[in-house]
């Protein structure tokens, strides 16, 4: 998909918005653009020399088979296992106050620092005793058998100097409140406009589909 997306820049400069020819990105990802939007914008017009020279560009060979193996390398694995530790100390699916958040938010930062950078995993016994561990997976993206490091398993080791240090200092200073963050002023409702009654929004939409 990746390459297809780069491809697509030779017809999205020319106000082509969608290819039947490819097999997975058929159209541009951005929202339909409006005519009268469409005409202030200084399209490259197919077969001119600027067009051409990007075509240039965009299909040197050299350069797709490049793209084509970017999409085993660029990925967002450390982002979604941040993601993970997040959703462990605040699940999407309970309602924590401004300050538990801010609390929750940290810890999971502190956790994944903490957790990144692991050392590879070795086969502990056996005659592959010493052996970097995998795993095979296939995912749905590159759709190849892929080989995945396993990784030493995660520690809490970073939370007992931050234990000890909370409980020696109320013990020192039994009195000592913790702070507290002021919360910013949050709306409401983020709608720019008030809301209308709810017979006028069901009336106005199965008026706009009656009209198709």
């Amino acid at each position: 998909m990746l390459r297809e997306k780069w491809i697509s820049i030779v017809y999205h400069t020319a106000n082509i918005h969608s290819c039947d020819s490819a097999d997975l990105y058929e159209e541009c990802a951005h929202q339909p653009i409006p005519p009268a939007i469409a005409r202030t914008k200084r399209w490259l017009r197919p077969g001119s020399s600027a067009h051409n020279a990007l075509k240039e560009v965009v299909f040197d060979k050299n350069l797709l088979k490049d793209i084509q193996q970017l999409t085993l390398s660029c990925h967002t694995g450390n982002l979604e296992v941040y993601h993970s530790v997040q959703t462990k100390y605040a699940p999407k699916r309970q309602h924590f106050s401004y300050n538990g958040m801010i609390a929750q938010t940290q810890l999971a930062a502190l956790d994944h620092n903490a957790n990144t950078g692991r050392q590879q995993a070795t086969v502990s016994r056996g005659a592959n005793q010493g052996e970097l561990q995998y795993k095979v997976v296939f995912p749905k993206y590159t759709k190849e058998w892929v080989a995945k490091p396993i990784f030493e398993k995660t520690t809490n080791y970073h939370l007992k100097p931050m234990l000890n240090a909370i409980v020696e200092r109320k013990c020192l200073k039994p009195q000592e409140r913790s702070a507290t963050v002021t919360a910013p002023h949050i709306p409401e409702n983020i709608a720019s406009k008030p809301r209308p009654p709810k017979a006028d929004v069901i009336a106005n939409h199965t008026s706009r589909f009656s009209n198709n």
